[in-house]
């Protein structure tokens, strides 16, 4: 089939009411929203601060679910410095480290790194009073005496009070 002026014309038209009909789309979708890996600028300004534990717990569970062994764990003190550093004090052993705050849909978290080791935590809950953290590592191991013990799941959870 061959083209004629006439038709390469109507195309031209076409493809530009096309390119119009679809600008407003492509403008309303290119905005830029809050991003949802930001975290709540509220959430900064909260953790600043000391925290200290008031409850922290591990517990441990097999393969089809069921708690095996639960532990209470050393309470310590965070000290969150507002700019991303985070001093920890467990029995007098200080150490220095940087924390991030995230968001991924509806749920927060807070993860903390030494250098060596990094950890995301779920931040369940945080107010100018009370943080409440949670944990969960996969094949994770606890000593029942000098027995190593492995379980498919463990669940630390930790209860802290601004200091």
């Amino acid at each position: 089939m061959k083209i004629n002026n006439s038709m390469k014309k109507q195309l031209k038209i076409t493809r530009q009411f096309l390119v119009l009909l679809l600008l407003p789309a492509l403008v309303i979708s290119s905005c830029s929203k809050k991003s949802d890996s930001s975290p709540d600028e509220n959430q900064q300004s909260l953790i600043k601060g000391n925290w200290k534990e008031v409850a922290s717990k591990y517990e441990y569970y097999d393969a089809t679910g069921t708690k095996i062994y639960e532990e209470t764990v050393d309470l310590g003190i965070l000290s969150f410095d507002g700019n991303a550093t985070i001093t920890t004090n467990y029995g007098g052993e200080i150490i220095k480290g940087s924390y991030s705050l995230s968001k991924n849909g509806s749920a927060n978290f807070l993860t903390l790194s030494d250098g060596t080791d990094s950890r995301k935590y779920n931040l369940v809950s945080l107010t100018n009073t009370n943080m409440t953290l949670t944990l969960e590592t996969l094949n994770d191991f606890y000593y029942i005496g000098t027995t190593k013990k492995i379980a498919a799941k463990s669940i630390l959870s930790s209860n802290l009070v601004k200091q």
